[in-house]
């Protein structure tokens, strides 16, 4: 009978049932006797029979699934498995991406393993498909918002951050194991500087479990195999003590750059099937994604300006960097505040001490904001000796237990240099989420409330204005 499986498929026309046939997506092809039926979802989309028998609908396949579509083909024609189960775009007849679930059995082959029959479904799941892109893509948005956002705020003195690249990639990698089964998961890239025509040595630049070797024969064959054939690759067992048995090799792209290769191995054999590929592609996928957000920003930080005093970012960084990320904090964030902070006095003890002195100051008074602010916070000198503050995921009462903390420090300082007490008047401004503000107007705001604190006494903290006050403040009177 499965050698006639066509008859069978005749009948079913026959009786009327071919129209349900079709509605199910059922095709058929036997490869011995080069007979076939076409799935209706397929010939809706302008597959034509020869097309598919001669191998041309693959130039039909979008190129980003290509890879992991061939290569599930491949394990079922070379006998690994006997079922098939993959997602993929096709270009329909009107120039439109398609998505296809097919699903094939292999019902008979040759006595050399070669296929004879096959039987499958086709489904088309464009809705469900654009579902996962959506939360993908949010994922992409967020992972990006949140590296730029920590990034930013994370290098030496000001630019510091609790969650570096190794983070990122462990917590991606902790949520993936919910997904699948594996030992380790490695990240790999070729070595420059090699002799043409020798074989690459391959550099580990992270792995989940550091403790596992990263060596052995098919581990660098497949990485070699995937950077140059650029498709994912199954190994099913290692015959050799390498302290894995099932391995998966998948490169990572980004905007069609190959920019490195991962390995996901377990110790168990027999793991990993061709029904994994989509799975593990999209994941490869988000690490591309985090990979190249740590390229982009560690380039952005390579141009910020810092200012040669203080180590803080100048007004350089303010009008080219903080205004993107203050849009990402509100995206982000509940509540986000900007605080101005100013020396009281300054060109008092300018003038009586000298600007060596002044410049002493500043230090001094840089070095207490490092301390008191928040991990998170991004500090720029504004101008001679005020400074600027962006306070991500902090509203009023966060900002102003910070900004307290900053005031009280300065005044318990003790400057050898001078022997005038040296205090700080700072303004806060807060934005919620649900009504967000151009970073702009919050510095007007911020500003104004620190010209507040001054004309009230300076050494405290105004985080809003008295309603019956008059809303212009000379600042000659509070200089």
């Amino acid at each position: 009978m499965i050698k006639k499986i066509d008859d069978v498929f005749d009948a079913f026309e026959r009786l009327g049932f071919i129209r349900v046939v079709d509605n199910l997506g059922l095709f058929f092809a036997d490869i011995g006797r080069n007979t076939g039926h076409t799935s209706k979802l397929l010939v809706g989309y302008g597959f034509s029979d020869e097309e598919l028998r001669d191998g041309r609908y693959q130039n039909r396949i979008h190129p980003d699934d290509r890879r992991s579509y061939l290569e599930s083909w491949r394990r079922m024609n070379e006998g690994i498995e006997d079922e098939l189960f993959c997602e993929y775009r096709v270009m329909d007849n009107t120039g439109v991406w398609r998505w296809i679930e097919t699903h094939a059995v292999v019902m008979d082959r040759a006595a050399d393993g070669t296929i004879n029959t096959v039987v499958g479904m086709d489904r088309a799941i464009d809705a469900r498909r654009q579902a996962l892109m959506a939360l993908e893509e949010r994922y992409r948005d967020t992972r990006r918002k949140l590296d730029v956002a920590e990034k930013l705020t994370g290098s030496d003195t000001i630019l510091r951050t609790d969650r570096s690249l190794a983070d990122s990639l462990s917590e991606a990698t902790r949520q993936f194991s919910d997904i699948l089964q594996f030992d380790r998961i490695a990240l790999f890239v070729a070595r420059s500087g090699v002799a043409a025509g020798t074989a690459p040595r391959w550099h580990q630049v992270w792995s989940s479990n550091p403790g596992l070797s990263a060596r052995g024969r098919h581990l660098n064959e497949s990485l070699h195999a995937v950077q140059n054939e650029y498709r994912p690759m199954i190994m099913d067992e290692s015959p050799e003590a390498e302290g894995y048995q099932s391995l998966v090799v998948v490169p990572l792209c980004l905007d069609g750059v190959h920019i490195a290769v991962m390995s996901i191995e377990s110790a168990s054999r027999g793991v990993y099937r061709s029904e994994h590929l989509y799975a593990i592609e999209s994941f490869a996928r988000i690490i591309a994604i985090v990979l190249g957000n740590q390229r982009f920003i560690e380039r952005k930080i390579s141009h910020l300006k810092k200012d040669a005093l203080t180590g803080f970012l100048t007004r350089a960084s303010l009008e080219h960097d903080a205004p993107r990320l203050w849009d990402e904090f509100q995206g982000l964030f509940p509540a986000n505040a900007v605080a101005m902070v100013d020396i009281d006095h300054f060109k008092r003890i300018n003038d009586t001490y000298g600007h060596q002195t002044g410049d002493a100051v500043i230090r001094r008074v840089a070095d207490v904001i490092l301390r008191s602010l928040r991990r998170e916070d991004m500090i720029i000198r504004y101008g001679g000796e005020e400074f600027l503050v962006l306070l991500p995921n902090a509203d009023t009462a966060i900002a102003g237990q910070v900004m307290e903390r900053l005031r009280i420090e300065c005044e318990g300082q003790d400057l050898c240099e001078c022997t005038e007490t040296v205090t700080v008047s700072i303004g806060v401004s807060v934005v919620t989420q649900q009504s967000p503000s151009p970073l702009a107007d919050q510095i007007a705001t911020a500003d104004e409330r620190l010209y507040e604190a001054k004309r009230t006494g300076r050494n405290r903290v105004v985080s809003a204005l008295p309603d019956t006050r008059e809303r212009a403040t000379s600042r000659i009177s509070a200089s």
